[in-house]
């Protein structure tokens, strides 16, 4: 099994290595502890922590690209001891996200619990899973015009009280911004209003500048490529 294939979370144990003043370090590596969530992660990518189901804890959900998954890890709480932490098994997502690259959370429809945003390499996709509260996911294609993506950040652009989604693709050299229109549902009076069939673009006229258009009801993508003179 290679490295690249396993989750682990590194727990401080401060009862060893402290400083010259014997206040402990928790920086220093000597003082942590390795637990394995899992070495079923096939290709792991990246790993975000979050709670998924509600009960304080702080879960985990992993992007991995070989076996093509999105999946969480529920946060068990302590072993029998009181040491330590256990996670669950690898909990589906989505396990057809072809070359899943990368995560990330958010509320993004607005009601109170943590959903989960992912990018993939292979399809070109962009999507969001929906959180009901417990864990459990339901999957929502925002685009498949986002080139090998690599990247994803969440963040309220345009100001208007909804997280909006950024993503970094490389097949195209692009990045861009996928407005939310507001809770996972479009409102055709929000922002421009246009929603327009999956695939179709509108031009604009300053030069560099690209807006596309999902057939998505819930999203509106606004994006800007950079020209690099030759």
């Amino acid at each position: 099994m290679s490295a690249e294939e396993h989750a682990f979370l590194y727990g401080n144990n401060t009862s060893s290595t402290a400083t010259d003043d014997a206040t402990p370090n928790p920086f220093d590596l000597e003082t942590l502890d390795r637990i394995v969530v899992t070495d079923q992660a096939m290709g792991a990518r990246c790993a975000v922590a979050a709670d998924f189901d509600g009960d304080g804890r702080q879960d985990l959900v992993s992007a991995s690209s070989n076996d093509n998954a999105v999946s969480w890890y529920r946060n068990e709480g302590p072993n029998e001891d009181g040491s330590g932490v256990r996670f669950s098994i690898k909990r589906k997502i989505t396990w057809s996200s072809l070359g899943s690259r990368i995560v990330t959370v958010a509320d993004i429809d607005g009601d109170g619990d943590i959903d989960v945003v992912g990018a993939s390499y292979y399809d070109s996709s962009l999507r969001w899973f929906e959180n009901d509260g417990t864990g459990t996911f339901t999957e929502h294609l925002i685009s498949t015009g986002v080139n090998e993506g690599q990247g994803v950040a969440v963040a309220d652009v345009d100001n208007d009280g909804d997280p909006d989604i950024i993503c970094a693709s490389s097949g195209d050299n692009t990045i861009a911004v996928f407005k939310n229109l507001g809770g996972g549902v479009c409102n055709r009076n929000s922002g421009s209003g246009r929603i327009c069939p999956s695939g179709h673009m509108a031009q604009a006229s300053v030069v560099g500048s690209l807006t596309l258009l999902t057939g998505q009801e819930h999203w509106e993508m606004l994006a800007s490529k950079l020209k690099h003179p030759v």
